[in-house]
């Protein structure tokens, strides 16, 4: 009898484990399969981005920066989430941006699939999205294409529909666009010469000095490593988010806004319930758009609770 008893627990065991397996096995051929049919329309990039290793988890924490930006401007946050709530945490270059991949296409719809493909790499089950500005549209944009990979996000400064009339962030492009790139001289000497030319149109020394950090020298050569041309040619359509998707009900959404900024206002609430009626909105006093750069640690702090749901 304790023979049979021992046999039969080792075949629960081997049928568990091979249950498990081929659960993930499930799980990486439905992203697979999802990729290559959405591929038909679309095709994913190759995005660069670095894991922040907390405890061992197929759910991580992924970071999606704003337009003009990379990875790197959150990796101390990234750091500091590891450290409050245990979880790994993943920042990410969008396409165009950082080391990423080029391509001509930059919509939401594009961007989200990047994300589904780097999920598969990383084999992650699904993820909680922290997304900022342009990456918290793209944090929208994946929990409505497939819920199922979000289970939780948090969106800082941005709503579905940006209904400002802000058009600051163009004159950034048309700026960048028109620079003339010197000839000859190091990296510093070469932000300083193109600094002097964008003074006119990013008049916000910190701004400025922001947007050079995406002038970048290659085979000799001094480039923007954002393209540029995309994302004039999307520009009207990164907007607002894609509109004939359900609403994320699958889990919780928490928005987080900076007082001093317009990208959420009281104005862009309803949207905001529409898509996510889950949502909770929370404002940051003293913070302009660039939340995590004047107020990190209350911004932190709110993430970390909400990750760790408390």
């Amino acid at each position: 009898m304790m023979a049979m008893n021992s046999r039969l627990c080792q075949n629960v065991l081997a049928y568990s484990a091979s249950c498990h397996a081929h659960n993930k096995l499930c799980l990486h051929r439905r992203l697979a399969r999802l990729i290559h049919a959405s591929s038909l329309q679309r095709e994913a990039v190759k995005l660069s981005y670095n894991v922040y290793h907390g405890n061992p988890t197929d759910r991580p924490v992924i970071i999606l920066h704003g337009l003009l930006g990379s990875g790197k401007n959150f990796d101390g946050i990234a750091k500091q989430l590891v450290r409050l709530t245990g979880r790994k945490v993943v920042t990410v270059d969008a396409r165009n941006h950082g080391d990423s991949e080029h391509s001509d296409k930059m919509g939401f719809e594009d961007m989200a699939l990047d994300i589904v493909k780097m999920l598969s790499e990383i084999k992650a089950k699904s993820c909680t999205p922290i997304g900022h500005s342009l990456g918290g549209r793209t944090s929208m944009t994946l929990a409505l294409m497939e819920p199922e990979l979000v289970d939780k996000l948090a969106v800082i400064d941005v709503s579905p529909v940006h209904l400002s009339r802000n058009m600051e962030v163009l004159t950034f492009l048309l700026g960048m666009q028109n620079t003339k790139m010197p000839e000859g001289v190091n990296i510093v000497e070469a932000r300083r010469y193109v600094g002097e030319q964008l003074r006119s149109s990013i008049p916000d020394d910190n701004i400025r000095d922001f947007m050079l950090t995406n002038l970048v020298q290659r085979n000799g050569e001094m480039m923007w490593r954002v393209n540029i041309d995309a994302m004039l040619k999307y520009f009207r359509e990164l907007g607002r988010i894609p509109e004939d998707k359900p609403p994320f009900t699958r889990g919780p959404a928490l928005f987080i806004g900076g007082s001093l900024s317009d990208y959420i206002t009281e104005k862009d609430h309803p949207n905001i319930y529409k898509y996510f009626p889950k949502a909770e909105i929370k404002m940051i006093e003293g913070a302009s758009h660039w939340v995590h750069y004047d107020k990190p640690q209350e911004l932190v702090r709110l993430l970390a609770q909400f990750i760790s749901g408390h």
